[in-house]
């Protein structure tokens, strides 16, 4: 075959080839839109996206910590309650212990009236057991002020735990707004792929394009060269 044919021939097949990518380029760009306003797009989603998720995030920690708070008083509340019932279970001790001593005192009394024989022996025993019922009288007093102490903490408590619970309530209630961070999350994932897949064709039919051009250069050059032989054999000929 005439080389210059065949070149010719090779020429026309890149230049089909070439007109197709570039077609193929052009519909690209026409189906999918412009390139950089899918990108503006798709980071303008980005940035709602990763501030919808920090709002988010930033919720579920707080209600976390409010949570983990209102475990731990209620975990303080149950230690100091079962302190509180000991506590009067303790003081109920030491009132029947004073209420026995206050009889006993009683009784010497009215005994040392009827044998003064024994006055002062069981005068001696009812300054003794006076003595003790002060001491008990002392230790009940303390035990009440503690009691009372403990009660006045646990209605704090309680207080506290019941504003916890109202807390956690309205981070719940915001939380549900942001019910759509799963959908926007799935449409930001499809967004992603859609630019990516895009962006990638878009790289390759545009490094095929320009590789080809390249080569249609070079073929040029090389069918004008042989054309330029093929000139100059002719004119040799004719001499």
């Amino acid at each position: 075959m005439n080389p210059f044919k065949s070149f010719k021939k090779e020429y026309y097949e890149l230049q089909a080839a070439y007109n197709k990518l570039a077609e193929d380029y052009n519909l690209l760009v026409q189906k999918s839109g412009d390139i950089n306003h899918l990108t503006t797009k798709f980071n303008n989603l980005t940035d709602d996206y990763n501030t919808l998720y920090d709002d988010y995030d930033k919720l579920q920690s707080d209600m976390d910590k409010l949570i983990a708070e209102e475990a731990e008083m209620n975990s303080l509340l149950e230690t100091e309650t079962e302190e509180l019932k000991h506590r009067e279970a303790e003081t109920r001790k030491l009132i029947d212990e004073k209420t026995r001593l206050e009889q006993d005192i009683a009784a010497l009394i009215v005994n040392a009236k009827k044998d003064r024989d024994q006055a002062m022996k069981l005068s001696g025993e009812v300054k003794h057991l006076t003595a003790e019922k002060d001491k008990l009288e002392a230790l009940i007093t303390a035990y009440s002020e503690d009691e009372e102490k403990t009660r006045r903490s646990i209605e704090e408590k309680k207080d506290l735990i019941k504003s916890l619970n109202e807390e956690i309530e309205d981070l719940r209630q915001n939380k549900e707004k942001y019910s759509n961070v799963a959908a926007l999350k799935i449409r930001y994932d499809q967004e992603y792929v859609k630019v990516d897949d895009i962006q990638k064709k878009h790289d390759r039919l545009q490094n095929e394009v320009s590789g080809l051009d390249e080569l249609k250069k070079h073929l040029v050059l090389e069918l004008n060269e042989l054309q330029s032989k093929l000139v100059e054999g002719k004119t040799l000929k004719l001499r």
